[in-house]
């Protein structure tokens, strides 16, 4: 994480993405009638020589078409 300011001068908080080996987003279960949909997100992030580090979350949509 870092900050930095934006356009009008407020603090932001971001994220840089040196060292992402991969990103896999899927769909956990099929569109529902509901229009919720669930996804699992997975970061693997690597300095390329010994550190790995696997992150996972999953998320739930509202009235996605």
């Amino acid at each position: 994480m870092c900050q930095s300011l934006d356009r009008q001068g407020r603090i932001q908080n971001t994220t840089l993405m040196n060292g992402v080996n991969s990103l896999k987003i899927d769909e956990l279960q099929p569109f529902t009638d509901q229009g919720q949909r669930a996804f699992r997100v997975q970061l693997e992030m690597t300095d390329g020589i010994s550190i790995q580090k696997k992150f996972e979350r999953n998320f739930t949509t509202r009235n996605l078409p």
